[in-house]
């Protein structure tokens, strides 16, 4: 999250100084290499969608373990927020179908218009469609559109929501060790190299697990 969030101080200068490509996947993406990406891959579920796209795409996340979005989630089932190197470009998913949200894929980027948009990718009966700026979408990030991201150094519902750690015990009296992050994620270590869609995620443990410390 720290990453996540100093990337953003520095999106508007790092768009503006790029070319816009319409054939590539590299950034800065715009929905029609995107639309043109799945077009040409025939991705035609979330599933495949979360599978073909580059691991550049996909490799910097954040588990939201207890979403208040559009997308719902659950410790065992959190929403992924993946984002770009320089978080340009940014698409989320839920756990499954049975979750609020769970059938689409929420897109959001910064255009060389150098303002956000949103786009919501649905799939239905083998075939896709990319609604942009849905009414849900800006009745809850606002227009103009906004990322909705906590404070700095604390954002509640994430996994390592307390300064990028989780811990099962701290050496420091006055923190507060987050004993239910750290247990909940230890199950979902578990469960989720089977997963439809979590099974896609690059260095889970690795990303997540530098950041226990236990006593």
């Amino acid at each position: 999250m720290k990453t996540l969030l100093a990337l953003f101080t520095i999106l508007i200068s790092t768009h503006s100084q790029a070319l816009i490509s319409k054939d590539s996947l590299s950034e800065p993406l715009t929905i029609e290499a995107l639309d043109s990406f799945i077009k040409k891959n025939k991705i035609n579920t979330i599933e495949k969608y979360l599978k073909k796209i580059p691991i550049e795409l996909k490799k910097r996340y954040i588990l939201v373990h207890s979403s208040q979005s559009a997308q719902g989630s659950n410790f065992q089932e959190p929403r992924v927020i993946m984002y770009s190197k320089n978080a340009q470009f940014m698409h989320s998913y839920s756990g499954g179908p049975h979750h609020r949200g769970g059938d689409k894929i929420e897109l959001f980027l910064f255009n060389e218009k150098n303002e956000f948009e949103a786009h919501e990718l649905i799939f239905e009966k083998d075939q896709y469609k990319l609604n942009k700026n849905p009414r849900l979408c800006v009745g809850c990030h606002g227009d103009p559109l906004t990322p909705n991201i906590g404070t700095y150094n604390y954002w509640d519902l994430t996994y390592g929501s307390n300064n990028n750690h989780l811990t099962a015990r701290v050496k420091d009296p006055q923190e507060i060790p987050n004993t239910k992050e750290y247990d909940e994620l230890q199950k979902f270590f578990k469960t989720y190299k089977t997963h439809p869609r979590y099974q896609y995620l690059p260095n889970l443990e690795e990303r997540f697990g530098l950041d226990r410390e236990i006593m």
